[in-house]
Order: C-alpha cells, then sequence, then structure tokens
C-alpha cells in the first residue's frame, strides 16, 4: 500500500501534466498562436548574443506558429537596448515583405520579495491578449514579465496554455563547459538573472516545458550556414553579418566549428516537437545563499519525489538544424529586390 500510494503521487500528477500538454498544443488554421518575450542584444557588439534574433526570425518566417506579439526583458543586456535592438530587426523583416507583431517592452529588473509588483506595457499587453483566448508563450529571457502578469492577475494563468523556457538542468550540471574548454562556461543564465519569477512560475498551474543548454549543444550553426542565408531578404542577411563575430568568438575562445542556437531551439520545440525527446520530470529551486555569489539552481531531478512536474527536453533531431537554416534562409513571402 506504501508503493501505491507513492508511485500515485508521481504518476497521478505527471498523467495530468501530459493531458494538459496534449490539450494546449492544438493548431488552428494559422498555427499555434504563440507571445514571444525576448531580450536580444544581436547587432550591438561584435560578441553579442545573437540567438534571439534567430529564433525570432524563425518563428516569424514558419506557418506553424502565429506570434501575436513580442515583448522585450532585461537578461542578455539592459532592457533599453534590448528593446532598441528588438525594433530595428523587426523594421528589417518588415521592409522583407512579412507581417511582424507589435512590440512592448517590459521589466528592466528582476522580481523582488516584499516588493510591490508594478505592471508594465508588455504585461498590459499579454494580459489583454490572454483575455482574448489560450495562448502559448516562448520565454527567451528570464521570467520576470511572465512572473509580473501572474502576480498581477492569477486568474489569467488558465488561458496560458503553456510556457516553454531557456533554462534549467539536471542534477550535477551547474556549469555548461562548451567545445574543448576547461575553463570557460556559462551558467543557467535566465534563470540566474530572476529565480524569483521562475518559482513563481512553477508555483502556478501553468504546463512548463525546458529547452535548456543540454539540448542546445546537440546543434551547431557554422559559417557555412551563414553563407547560406544570403538570399533570405534583407532581414537575414543582416541577421548572418551580425552573427560573425558572434560565431568568431566561439570558434576562436572554445575550439567549436560555430555556436550552439541556444533560444531557437525554444521555438522549434512549438514548431516542430515530435523532433525532441523530452520527459516529465521533477522539479524545484534550489536556494542557496552565498555573500560572494548566486548558487540557486533549477534543478530537474528524479530524485525529487514530491512537487512541480514540468516537461524537461534533453535531445533533438539532426534534422531540427535544417529546419532552422533553410527557414531562416527561405525568400518565401519576401519581398526580394
Amino acid at each position: 500500500m506504501v508503493i501505491i500510494s507513492h508511485l500515485s503521487t508521481i504518476i497521478l500528477p505527471m498523467a495530468i501534466t501530459f493531458l494538459i500538454f496534449t490539450a494546449s498544443n492544438t493548431y488552428g488554421s494559422r498555427g499555434l498562436d504563440v507571445w514571444i518575450d525576448a531580450d536580444p542584444a544581436c547587432g550591438l557588439r561584435a560578441i553579442d548574443d545573437v540567438d534571439d534574433c534567430w529564433a525570432l526570425l524563425y518563428a516569424i518566417k514558419s506557418k506553424k506558429i502565429n506570434v501575436k506579439g513580442l515583448s522585450t526583458v532585461f537578461g542578455n543586456t539592459s532592457l533599453e537596448e534590448a528593446h532598441q535592438t528588438a525594433a530595428l530587426f523587426l523594421d528589417k523583416i518588415f521592409e522583407d515583405g512579412l507581417e511582424i507583431p507589435v512590440l512592448h517592452k517590459g521589466s528592466g529588473s528582476p522580481v523582488e520579495k516584499n516588493r510591490l509588483v508594478i505592471e508594465n506595457d508588455a504585461t498590459v499587453a499579454l494580459y489583454s491578449e490572454l483575455q482574448k483566448g489560450s495562448m502559448s508563450i516562448i520565454a527567451l529571457g528570464p521570467l520576470t514579465n511572465l512572473a509580473i502578469l501572474i502576480q498581477s492577475h492569477p486568474e489569467i494563468a488558465r488561458n496560458i496554455s503553456s510556457i516553454v523556457a531557456v533554462a534549467g538542468s539536471r542534477k550535477n550540471q551547474r556549469r555548461f563547459f562548451i567545445g574543448n574548454s576547461n575553463l570557460i562556461h556559462f551558467h543557467d543564465l535566465n534563470f540566474n538573472k530572476d529565480p524569483i519569477a521562475f518559482d513563481i512560475i512553477l508555483n502556478s498551474d501553468i504546463p512548463l516545458t525546458l529547452v535548456p543548454f543540454e539540448v542546445a549543444t546537440k546543434i551547431t550553426v557554422t559559417p557555412f550556414d551563414l553563407q547560406n542565408m544570403s538570399e533570405g531578404g534583407k532581414s537575414a542577411k543582416w541577421l548572418a553579418d551580425s552573427s560573425k563575430g558572434w560565431i568568431d568568438y566561439w570558434m576562436n575562445s572554445f575550439g567549436t566549428e560555430g555556436f550552439y542556437p541556444f533560444d531557437c531551439l525554444a521555438v522549434g520545440y512549438q514548431i516542430m516537437p515530435n523532433e525532441y525527446q523530452c520527459e516529465m520530470m521533477p522539479i524545484k529551486v534550489e536556494w542557496h545563499y552565498s555573500t560572494f555569489a548566486n548558487r540557486n539552481q533549477l534543478q530537474v531531478s528524479h530524485e525529487l519525489h514530491h512537487g512541480r512536474f514540468v516537461n524537461y527536453c534533453y535531445n533533438v533531431s539532426r534534422t531540427m538544424k535544417n529546419s532552422l537554416v533553410s527557414m531562416i534562409g527561405s525568400n518565401h513571402g519576401v519581398n526580394v529586390r
């Protein structure tokens, strides 16, 4: 009886969450309605992360998802720079004759405990859009805007069919080493920028999929891929040019053949979910307070025998890269002059 009782605490939440995911990821005639929350830094400096812009162009060019809105958040850079970058890139996409979403400015700082939550343009616009019907959210940066939304309007959580976030790690993966480097590494940046926001989302009933660093290591964007984007319109060419410094940085610093397109794979999950290997796993925020460093961790492990379950993705088909590069480099729907 003890064994049965213990298993039921694990299996039932998994089954319920699986049903929610299955029901929520249905596609309409125009594709799955999504909102993208991002922290783009492409084109700012030579070694700034460009994958938010790759993800955005991938989403807009795909017919399988319908981008209802775009919001910015601090993360890879300041809110002001992220918002200016997003506006610039949307203008270039619009020049290609593609339909672009309305841009909204979000939060420039993390959520703080015992501090009054103040809504922003992004949370107001997202709330308004969710009132019209259910929608999925692709979170490419910290979950700050989403946490503010849920704290301000907890009832609207039922209209968020799912959140796909770039975050999380399995046990003993606090640091992510790249290529042949044993010194330079990445942390779980989006989580570390605002762990309280992630905790707020975990305490809601919103279905959550994590597409973490572990998945991104399966796909590498190379200089050859950048060359193949030249026919994809002004936006694709600008993105390829803006990615040269980033790809050189990876190759010279880490000894890789290119860079991992982190955020693109979160968008890719909404476009081609069957290409991913994912598993329902327990998750919790582990708080480790330190005077000198933030050691909090978004821990995913089967050793956690209680708490929240999330859909954790750990692998992706190699064919995803072909889809990504060909879609971004395509001129379908682009006004080629």
